[in-house]
């Protein structure tokens, strides 16, 4: 059964909808950036969480990857004040069990009238403790990457799959393949504490099936989330927009 906190992530997901298929042409402001410059000071964040992503993916602990750390670096360089990602997490569950939990008893299945008083109640509680004035959802999502001649190439990211000699051989005998394959993106979300989406964009992560000939071969999960470069790359292109122009004066 899914967690409380993960329903929370997944539903912020579907609800927000598909809006970031990739950087060209995408705007991630959902509203005027002006007003999130200016109304925006304090930044709850949620948990990082793959809980949309496929079963085998929600084994891995997303932890590993010290997305929160790299959020909070991101956001509080642009001038942002940070609640950490424990604190939201912490009235997020006493909240949801105060209210019995999230899902109904008989039927299992989730309650969404439960769903919207419990966000009500703790985006109220991280307004009056914090003064928080957003809420940051970031999660793990699933994304297609294009690939060709040895690498793809997704939501502002690349990643080679081939060595420079199989490179070098394709080439010069043909036989190479391209395509789409299944690859990892952080995506976060941003929303008032009334629930108004503001902001939402994903950065590209990692390959999560190479290409290998004409077949395909999945990434070991020990190493997902395991190269800190590519995490800190991802939580970058997801959020800098944002705090590229808070860093010109807007959330200062």
């Amino acid at each position: 059964m899914k967690s409380s906190t993960s329903l929370l992530a997944a539903l912020v997901t579907a609800g927000l909808g598909a809006a970031c298929a990739g950087h060209t042409q995408y705007d991630p402001f959902i509203v005027p950036q002006a007003r999130i410059y200016g109304s925006v000071k304090t930044i709850a964040l949620a948990p990082m969480c793959a809980c949309s992503a496929t079963p085998e993916l929600r084994k891995v602990d997303p932890s590993r990857g010290k997305f929160d750390s790299l959020v909070t670096t991101e956001l509080t360089h642009a001038g942002f004040a940070v609640v950490p990602a424990a604190a939201s997490d912490s009235i997020w569950r006493r909240v949801t069990d105060s209210l019995g939990g999230l899902f109904n008893s008989a039927t299992g299945e989730p309650d969404t009238v439960r769903l919207k008083i419990a966000r009500a109640l703790t985006m109220r509680e991280l307004q009056a403790r914090f003064h928080a004035d957003a809420w940051l959802h970031p999660h793990i999502v699933l994304a297609a990457a294009k690939f060709s001649g040895g690498e793809a190439n997704w939501d502002g990211a690349s990643e080679t799959y081939q060595s420079f000699g199989k490179k070098f051989l394709t080439a010069l005998f043909g036989g190479g393949t391209y395509g789409k394959t299944p690859a990892l993106s952080l995506r976060v979300d941003l929303e008032d504490m009334q629930g108004k989406d503001l902001y939402a964009n994903q950065g590209g992560l990692q390959l999560y099936e190479v290409p290998a000939g004409r077949d395909f071969r999945s990434i070991p999960l020990d190493q997902l989330y395991a190269d800190p470069v590519r995490n800190a790359n991802a939580v970058h292109l997801a959020l800098a927009p944002l705090v590229t122009r808070g860093q010109e004066g807007g959330a200062k």
